[in-house]
């Protein structure tokens, strides 16, 4: 009897706790779990940050890469020659042209080449730069007087490194005293021709 009596109990026990969360035909009750809701908030966290890495990493790229590469990849240096064209020209010719990416140890030069003599004249006053990116110098094409009319001479314009810088001013120095500028047969080593332009003395 008292067996009877506690399996009743656990009977009505058992049917008042289904009564409180009775479940309907066809319907079925679920709760999703805490850990998929913790999951998916990981997995849009991650989302976000490589989001976001990827766009800070593309600014970082654009801004500091490039002056990065300039920093160790030097520009390239260029010169040009734009006056005069080819062509004649008179004894004293005004030549000019444009610049970039000039470093603090190279120095324009104009020399004048006679296609005679196949010798380099270098050439004074100095070149003046502008902050445009243009300059001017003056060359002497040939000597004064009729001797080198009709004669065929190359306008250059040069980059010299700091030593042979140092030369042509000494071929200078040396041609104003003496007051013969003989002609260099070859060049400094660190000089480079960039351009030049071939005239006829009128």
């Amino acid at each position: 009897m008292v067996a009877r009596a506690k399996a009743s109990k656990e009977s009505e026990k058992e049917q008042e706790v289904g009564a409180v969360a009775p479940v309907l035909p066809g319907v079925t009750k679920t709760t999703p779990p805490a850990e998929t809701t913790a999951s998916r908030l990981v997995t849009w966290t991650l989302v976000a940050l490589v989001i976001s890495g990827g766009l800070l990493g593309a600014l970082l790229g654009h801004l500091i890469f490039p002056a990065l590469g300039r920093a160790l990849i030097p520009p390239t240096p260029s010169v040009a020659i734009t006056q005069p064209h080819a062509g004649p020209v008179p004894l004293q010719v005004v030549v000019r042209g444009t610049y970039a990416d000039l470093s603090r140890n190279q120095y324009t030069w104009l020399l004048v080449y006679p296609h005679e003599t196949n010798s380099y004249y270098p050439q004074r006053p100095s070149i003046s730069l502008f902050e445009n990116g243009e300059w001017q110098g003056q060359v002497l094409i040939g000597r004064e007087g009729e001797q080198d009319v009709g004669k065929t001479f190359d306008i250059i314009i040069a980059l010299a490194g700091a030593d042979a810088h140092h030369q042509l001013e000494q071929y200078m120095e040396q041609g104003a005293l003496s007051g013969d500028y003989c002609g260099l047969d070859t060049l400094p080593d660190e000089v480079r021709l960039y351009d030049r332009v071939t005239v006829i003395r009128e």
